[in-house]
């Protein structure tokens, strides 16, 4: 090109292009530390986000944030069995929770195989108790969880004897579920010293060297684990009794049922037998009145008692003329009292005063130096209080110990029995 002066000039140009710069940053924060400055801007949610920046060359500079929003560990259910045998290992589990570490707790008499860290547990279950987790991350403790877990070792069932004589008797039950072995205990009805023996996986057990014409109450245990910690259910008492040398078996479980005022139905168990002997008498009384039953039978009624009184019975069997086994230990019921109305009839003896607040007084209309029995009952026919007294004086008794209500008040001489109502406020 042609200069000024008229003389050619040479340009030259040097062109240089700068890129655009760029920078990428990854950042993880917890929800509570929101909202996130970054560059001068605040942000309140995860995500991706630019911006242009000029550069120190003078060209723009694109920068992007990356931005991962925590929160504190989140739980759901246990899952697992909530009904285990003792000394089972079971496996426990709650959801994953990425970065999380997991603290488990359980009873102390539970024993922990592996995972106490992790989100599944294997523990060794021994008792019945809660297990419970929680989950820690780098931004808090999640709510604890917790699942019962169930670990008992059940009853046997079936329970029973099987055959029993003078000197030996063979007791039989049911498989139990969770069983590892059985043990049965015995012993001699009023001795209070229980005699254990192990009976194994067996389900029926012998005991030997007994006593003719004993009592005797056994019990069956289902051993589940040997473990430390492992409850045992020693569950109901059974009972039985040993016939005389001679064979005769004692009648057994009596029971009484169907009690009114007047009579009450003796039971036993049926067996062979010529005949069986019943004996029944007041408590307190020395007379008995005995009953003769056939063989055949296994229930009786007996009639015409006293309301409101306690009284006792014992059997025994007969096999044959002269062949018979002893009495059954002495069993004992209440008749129920008598109808109001007919209780409030009776004015023999004077009774005050009535409502009694906590001392009645009973005159008794004789002086004979002869002695009577009171037995306070409640309307069910409970005997509360038992006192003998003089006739012909006046006998106080202290009612403090009765709470409110209706009672009736019998009083036994000779072999009448006299009943009224009182009030206790």
């Amino acid at each position: 090109m042609s200069g000024a002066n008229g003389c050619d000039s040479i340009a030259t140009l040097i062109l240089t292009v700068n890129n655009t710069g760029s920078s990428t940053t990854d950042v993880a924060v917890c929800n509570n530390q929101l909202p996130y400055n970054w560059n001068g801007n605040d942000y309140n949610a995860a995500g991706s986000y630019e911006v242009t920046l000029s550069g120190a060359n003078g060209c723009d500079s694109i920068a992007t944030l990356i931005l991962s929003v925590n929160t504190p560990p989140v739980l759901t259910s246990i899952s697992g069995s909530t009904s285990v045998c003792p000394a089972t290992a079971s496996t426990y589990s709650i959801n994953q929770v990425d970065g999380a570490t997991y603290n488990w707790t359980y009873s102390s008499n539970w024993l922990t195989n592996s995972g106490a860290g992790t989100n599944a547990i294997n523990v060794t279950v021994v008792d019945t108790s809660f297990l419970t987790v929680t989950a820690t991350n780098s931004c808090g403790t999640s709510n604890p969880v917790t699942i019962f877990v169930n670990s008992q070792c059940p009853l046997p069932s079936g329970v029973g004897t099987t055959s029993v004589n003078s000197t030996s008797a063979t007791i039989s039950w049911n498989s139990a579920s969770c069983s590892q072995q059985y043990t049965v205990q015995i012993k001699q009805v009023g001795t209070g010293i229980w005699t254990s023996f192990n009976a194994g996986a067996n389900t029926t057990y012998t005991f030997t060297g007994l006593n003719p014409l004993k009592n005797y109450q056994y019990k069956v245990i289902n051993i589940c684990s040997t473990l430390p910690g492992t409850p045992i259910l020693y569950g109901p008492v059974y009972s039985f009794s040993t016939p005389a040398a001679n064979g005769c078996t004692l009648p057994q479980n009596l029971t009484v049922t169907n009690i009114s005022a007047s009579s009450a139905k003796i039971n036993w168990n049926t067996q062979t037998a010529f005949r069986f002997r019943l004996r029944v008498r007041p408590v307190g009384t020395t007379t008995w009145t005995s009953y003769t039953i056939t063989g055949s039978q296994n229930s009786i009624i007996l009639t015409n008692l006293n309301s409101s009184t306690e009284y006792e019975y014992q059997m025994r069997t007969e096999c044959s003329l002269g062949v018979f086994s002893g009495f059954t230990g002495r069993k004992k019921f209440t008749t129920l009292a008598g109808r109001l109305d007919e209780i409030e009839n009776q004015t023999s003896y004077n009774l005050y005063p009535n409502p009694v607040l906590d001392r009645l007084n009973i005159a008794a209309p004789f002086s004979d130096d002869t002695y009577y029995d009171v037995y306070i009952s409640n309307t069910l026919g409970q005997v509360m209080l038992t006192l003998q007294a003089l006739r012909g004086s006046n006998q106080s008794v202290d009612l403090t110990s009765l709470p409110a209500g209706v009672y009736i008040v019998n009083i036994k001489e000779a072999e009448e029995i006299r009943s009224y109502k009182i009030v206790k406020q």
